[in-house]
């Protein structure tokens, strides 16, 4: 489990099948916590027979859920499920052009578990009133999305994607319209000075269930002295910009940092752009500034020594800005237990040194409320240089060892 922005998430590890008689293994997991889930995926139809997910050791809830700890060289056994039948539910409504209002025909439309799930997985196509029915899916989050070919003159080409919760009950009467996506345009500025070259802009899909495994990457360049940048036919969703330096240019790479990105003058940078339905353009302004903060130090032992290759976690003070790509960072202190850390964001940071976690494992709720007792407050300031060791003391050890259940 982790937490991400105020909420409680699954972060997949590793995974195995169970063979005919029902038994699974999983090997190499490196000493740590873990939360097993065990469920079914297959494609939905009505002689299927589905499952509930369940995690161990029976519970429906990630909240209920219950960790096992593995140490190093141990193997644990019958750790077992019993699996119930699960309830199955539709997803249905209709698809039309946003344009003319009729309906469309013939548009391919799949429904798939949201990442990491388990579920079923189905797909149909729209009928002659453009309605559609998605049949045999159980409890659980679903990204769906519908496509429709087209030649460019005689049928026109379409496109959507939608997140859906199904929960105890059918999904009934979803309107969907498709038509020419938004255009997302803007021109790229520097504080305080001019580009560097051709920097290279990204745009993602937010999925509303969280985690990055249905994130949908959109691509673009931006050419020429202006910065100008756009991105035709973006579906209806949310989505996170992401500005990067061209790799391919000679010599050290400039460190920035991308200022917070607006449209009509309101920040969105950390909720996201909204491109909602209908709309034929949204302009965003983005700045890049070139004077960020840096964070340098050392790794020490309880004795003072270096520490090299210690995991170190750098992100937001603001619990609602954690694992937001512009606060995170993770790296390893070098041979010697120094660090440093760039391209860093102006605000208030948590930097901490995780010992024998992977920087994930430690945002587990109950060994994150240890961690954070032992981090250090780090202010960073436009171009400004901030200097701290960290030390990896015997008390916050012996506190992570504690946690074994």
């Amino acid at each position: 489990k982790v937490s991400r922005q105020g909420r409680i998430e699954w972060q997949l590890r590793t995974a195995a099948r169970t063979n005919d008689h029902g038994e699974y293994l999983l090997t190499d997991l490196p000493a740590g916590r873990y939360y097993l889930q065990a469920g079914k995926n297959g494609i939905a139809s009505p002689n299927t027979r589905a499952f509930v997910m369940l995690s161990y050791p029976g519970a429906s809830r990630i909240e209920d859920a219950q960790p096992i700890r593995v140490e190093t060289g141990e193997s644990k056994s019958a750790i077992n499920f019993r699996l119930p039948d699960a309830d199955k539910h539709s997803v249905s409504g209709r698809v039309s052009f946003l344009a003319t209002g009729r309906p469309v025909v013939n548009m391919a439309i799949r429904v798939d578990p949201a990442y990491p799930e388990f579920g079923t997985n189905t797909s149909v196509h729209s009928g002659a009133d453009g309605t559609f029915r998605l049949q045999g899916l159980i409890d659980g989050h679903y990204r769906m999305e519908g496509s429709l070919a087209g030649d460019g003159e005689r049928l026109p080409q379409g496109h959507f994607i939608r997140f859906v919760e199904v929960r105890a009950s059918d999904v009934t009467n979803l309107i969907i319209q498709v038509g020419k996506g938004t255009t997302v345009k803007g021109n790229l500025k520097a504080m305080d000075g001019s580009l560097p070259g051709r920097m290279n802009v990204q745009l993602f899909s937010r999925s509303p269930f969280g985690g990055t495994g249905n994130r949908q990457a959109l691509s673009w360049a931006t050419y020429g002295a202006d910065g100008a940048f756009e991105v035709i036919d973006v579906p209806p969703g949310v989505y996170d910009l992401k500005v990067i330096g061209n790799s391919a240019t000679a010599g050290p790479k400039p460190e920035f940092f991308v200022q917070p990105v607006t449209i009509e003058g309101q920040h969105v940078s950390d909720s996201g752009i909204r491109v909602p339905e209908g709309i034929a353009s949204v302009k965003v302004s983005v700045t890049v500034d070139f004077s960020p903060g840096t964070i340098t130090g050392k790794t020490l032992d309880s004795q003072n020594r270096p520490l090299p290759g210690a995991n170190l976690v750098l992100m937001s003070a603001d619990p609602k800005k954690r694992l937001l790509d512009p606060y995170w960072r993770q790296i390893k202190s070098d041979h010697e237990g120094a660090f440093r850390m760039g391209s860093l964001v102006p605000g208030d940071y948590l930097l901490i040194v995780w010992p024998g976690y992977r920087p994930w494992d430690g945002l587990d709720p109950e060994a994150f409320a240890i961690l954070e007792k032992h981090a250090v407050r780090v202010r960073v300031g436009r171009s400004g240089i901030v200097s701290h060791d960290l030390k990896l003391t015997k008390e916050m050890r012996s506190m992570l060892d504690a946690l074994s259940p």
